[in-house]
Formats: structure tokens, C-alpha cells, sequence
């Protein structure tokens, strides 16, 4: 039964991978080759990253703590056009109570950063996924992924994860953050990035107190 539940989700896994990049936080095409032209205002590296992750860990993901310290949540480096930063989990953990998780990092982000409030921010947000990966079983593994393949379902998920980061008190971070990637995406790809998470401009009304959003889907997500 169990090999039955492992194939059924890794099959759901791969379909959805080829068509909304599955569990892939801001994974939405950047401009090529525009990161030499763009706005850098920060540098980074490994050890800095990793510092952020276990000073987040101890602040706001306490549940996370035994994961970290057991080291199953590592951090993984690739480079490529595609995204910055991802989360995902060992595939073949899925049926375990005891998962690893990885949070990669584009390694352009070393010579190009956003601001560190921005990187905070950001890495607060992806470890809000890893943190709801652990809480579920796996069928809400399941359940999750197959909402990711979904444009309201995913809008929403993502947009919560927002607004949860928004509420540590991270929001000019996440606006730093989305300004700064704004300025590499393709017309496509900002208009996606819209409809998935908070614009500068709704962050902005977050700020001033506002905490009605529902008028996003219209507003961003309809073509």
C-alpha cells in the first residue's frame, strides 16, 4: 500500500513540476542574462544565508529547531535563469514522520542581492513552506501539491504565506524584495508574480493598516 501512495505522489509530483513549477516559491522566469545591468544593492554567501536560516529558525519556526540541529534542513547550491530561491523535500521522505528539506540558492545571488532586510524577508517566506510541509501528513503533501497546479489555489497558499511574513513584521522586506526582482522579470513573469504574491503597492496598504485583499484575483490574476 505504501509503495502504492509513494507512486501515486511522486507521479502527482512530476506532473505537477511540468506545469507550475510544484512547491517552487517565486520560481517564475527571470529576464536572461539582466543581472549584470540590474540593481544591486547587496551581496551574499553561503554563511550569511545559512545565518539568516538558523536566526529565523530560532525567532519565529521554533518547531522547526530539532530539524535544523539534526540537519534536515539543508541548504543546496545550483545556477540557472529560472528563480532565486526554492523549498521542496526528499521525495522519498514523503511517507516518513521525519523528512528532509532543502532550501536552494541560486548562486547569483552571491554577487547580486537584494538588501539583507529583502533576503530576511524572503528567507522567512520559504521557511514558512518547509515549516508547513512538516506539519502535514502525507496526504496533505498530496493535497497541497495538487493545489499548486492551480492558479487561484496556488495564488492563495502563496499569498497567505505573505501575509504570514507580513505579520513577524518582515513587510518592508518583502516589498524590498519584490521591487528588487520586479526589475528582472519578463512582462509575462511580472504579471504572474503579481497575481502569486503581494505587490509593493498592497504591501504599502498593509503598512497604513489595511487587511482586506480579496480583490487581488481580479485585479491581477484574470488574463
Amino acid at each position: 500500500m505504501k509503495f502504492f501512495i509513494a507512486l501515486f505522489f511522486t507521479m502527482a509530483v512530476f506532473s505537477a513540476q511540468a506545469n507550475m513549477e510544484f512547491f517552487v516559491s517565486g520560481a517564475i522566469p527571470l529576464e536572461k542574462d539582466n543581472l549584470a545591468s540590474h540593481n544591486c544593492p547587496g551581496k551574499t554567501n553561503k554563511e550569511e544565508i545559512n545565518g539568516i536560516i538558523r536566526d529565523l529558525i530560532s525567532d519565529y519556526f521554533p518547531s522547526l529547531n530539532e530539524d535544523y540541529k539534526d540537519n534536515r534542513i539543508k541548504m543546496r547550491e545550483f545556477t540557472n535563469d529560472q528563480y532565486f530561491m526554492k523549498t521542496f523535500f526528499k521525495l522519498g521522505h514523503v511517507l516518513k514522520d521525519k523528512r528532509i528539506y532543502f532550501v536552494d540558492i541560486n548562486t547569483k545571488l552571491y554577487s547580486c542581492s537584494p538588501t539583507k532586510e529583502a533576503l530576511v524577508a524572503i528567507l522567512a517566506h520559504e521557511l514558512k513552506h518547509i515549516d508547513d510541509y512538516k506539519n502535514l501528513k502525507s496526504f496533505g503533501l498530496i493535497k497541497l501539491g495538487l493545489k499548486m497546479v492551480r492558479k487561484k489555489p496556488r495564488s492563495k497558499y502563496e499569498r497567505e504565506t505573505d501575509y504570514f511574513v507580513m505579520e513577524l513584521g518582515l513587510a518592508n522586506g518583502i516589498k524590498e524584495y519584490r521591487n528588487w526582482i520586479y526589475d528582472q522579470l519578463t512582462e509575462k513573469a511580472l504579471k504572474k508574480k503579481k497575481c502569486y504574491y503581494y505587490t509593493p503597492e498592497e504591501i504599502n496598504r498593509f503598512l497604513q493598516g489595511e487587511r482586506d485583499f480579496t480583490d487581488y484575483f481580479n485585479k491581477y490574476c484574470k488574463n
